[in-house]
């Protein structure tokens, strides 16, 4: 019974996965659609032209906003028919953060499509900071496990080689995300003077997005090669175990790293008038040191 569950849970993986691979093609695509909406449409309608911000900023955040609701439907999906392989449990926290994606995208997008002076207000307010790391983190979070989830599936199809190759890539674009949180006469007196230094870094930052991208593909063409040795056992139960399984690690993580996360930004809320706030450094360690020791034991 066991072996006929599993002939049948692979296609539909299978199938999910090549999904996914003409998703992240789309989104690649939208990427340099985009890039090349930037470059053609000054030399159109003229770089002051206030048209031009207008329509990019809406047309940029309702199509990023449309992707991620896609792309957490796809994760969820795909989380489903993992049934108790041994990367479901990443596929969950990674659908965790696919949500919370979707959240900031479609108030990005509202915000963008009906001129939301509150949404405004709440990103340039105190509350700036501490919102600013949450959209940060919650992508890297969701594109490292959706990485992870991939390993696990494409097993020697998907070379060590690579797996450094994007999480190096996703790291450095991480970075390039966080100098945003400088203040901004200090990030143009550092990156946007003289004008060549701010070409440099938005062009570097499209290549290093491009490279993420094209690696993602990558990945996934080799889950979707994969002789099926992984996704075979889909349906079948997980052994026996003296002690929790990484799984175990990675969601307690995530679950301690998102609460500290919330309780700082909550105190950090009610502080907002001049008082003292907490920094939950014990809780948001812990989250951390749990899921790298959940990623350290899925890679034995």
């Amino acid at each position: 019974m066991l072996a006929e569950d599993a002939q049948q849970a692979s296609p539909s993986c299978k199938g999910i996965l090549k999904i996914l691979l003409v998703f992240c093609s789309i989104e690649l695509a939208w990427m340099l659609a985009l890039r090349a909406f930037v470059l053609l449409w000054p030399a159109l309608a003229g770089r002051n032209d206030t048209r031009f911000y207008e329509t990019y900023d809406r047309v940029a955040n309702a199509g990023w906003g449309l992707l991620a609701v896609v792309s957490f439907v796809l994760t969820l999906v795909l989380a489903r028919t993992l049934g108790r392989h041994r990367a479901a449990g990443m596929a969950w926290v990674a659908v965790v953060m696919a949500g919370i994606n979707v959240g900031f995208g479609l108030v990005f997008a509202a915000s963008s499509l009906w001129n939301l002076d509150a949404v405004a207000a709440l990103f340039s307010g105190p509350l700036r900071v501490p919102l600013f790391l949450i959209t940060v983190a919650a992508p890297l979070v969701f594109d490292v496990l959706f990485w992870l989830v991939l390993a696990a599936l494409a097993g020697r199809e998907l070379s060590r080689a690579l797996t450094i190759a994007y999480l190096s890539l996703r790291s450095v674009s991480t970075l390039f995300t966080l100098l945003h949180v400088l203040p901004f006469e200090t990030y143009r007196a550092l990156f946007l003077e003289p004008p060549w230094v701010a070409e440099t870094i938005a062009w570097t930052r499209f290549a290093v997005a491009v490279a993420c991208g094209v690696t993602m593909l990558l990945g996934l063409r080799a889950a979707v090669r994969a002789d099926g040795a992984s996704t075979s056992a889909l349906s079948q139960p997980a052994p026996e175990r003296a002690q929790p399984g990484p799984q175990r690690d990675l969601v307690v993580g995530a679950a301690w790293l998102v609460g500290g996360g919330v309780a700082t930004l909550a105190s950090y809320s009610l502080a907002s008038g001049g008082g003292k706030f907490v920094i939950t450094t014990g809780a948001i360690a812990y989250g951390v040191a749990r899921i790298v020791r959940g990623v350290i034991r899925m890679g034995r």
